[in-house]
């Protein structure tokens, strides 16, 4: 009796331990798995930037603006972007008044020039640089830096004065969900 009773003792010991070891095991593949995936969209994603950017068709849509002492706001990505399209370039602010842009809420548009691009091949991110002149005369200068998966920051600079700061996502001008409205001249 004793020895059925130790043994039954030793399985109910023993199975869910076995249970246990099943469940890491499975975590982990599980883990591996979803590690994986998110590499090869990761890798997926920098070669459709890599395109993008060489093709100068790709814009960045803010998440978050500042102005140059530091003050953020979260915007709307839709409404609060640059974007340029080869030679053509856009770039609207519409909520730029919250951290005290004055024209904001205007699609303006331009001509891009000066474009460069300056891969860091280690990391695959980018330096990207460019000035948008409108027709009345007044440009801005950009510089955005880019994670090789499109998360980006950009410096807006007007006669050589920080104007604006912006976070966001760099995306191809095909996956942009910006509404570019009327233009502003």
């Amino acid at each position: 009796m004793k020895k059925v009773l130790i043994l039954t003792l030793m399985l109910l010991v023993a199975i869910p331990t076995m249970a246990q070891e099943d469940k890491k095991a499975s975590k982990k593949a599980a883990k591996e798995a979803k590690k994986m995936q998110r590499e090869r969209e990761e890798a997926q994603m920098a070669a459709i930037l890599d395109t993008a950017i060489l093709n100068q068709k790709f814009a960045l849509e803010a998440d978050y603006l500042a102005n140059s002492l530091g003050e953020r706001a979260t915007v709307e990505e839709k409404l609060n972007f640059i974007g340029i399209d080869e030679d053509d370039g856009a770039y609207m602010f519409a909520s730029g008044g919250e951290v005290g842009y004055t024209r904001a809420t205007m699609t303006i548009d331009g001509i891009v020039s000066g474009f460069s691009a300056t891969k860091n091949k280690k990391r695959g991110s980018y330096i990207i640089k460019f000035r948008i002149a409108t027709q009345t005369g007044t440009s801005i200068t950009v510089q955005i830096i880019s994670s090789n998966i499109g998360d980006a920051t950009a410096t807006i600079r007007e006669n050589n004065e920080i104007i604006l700061k912006m976070s966001g996502r760099l995306v191809p001008l095909s996956r942009s969900v910006s509404y570019k409205g009327r233009s502003a001249f």
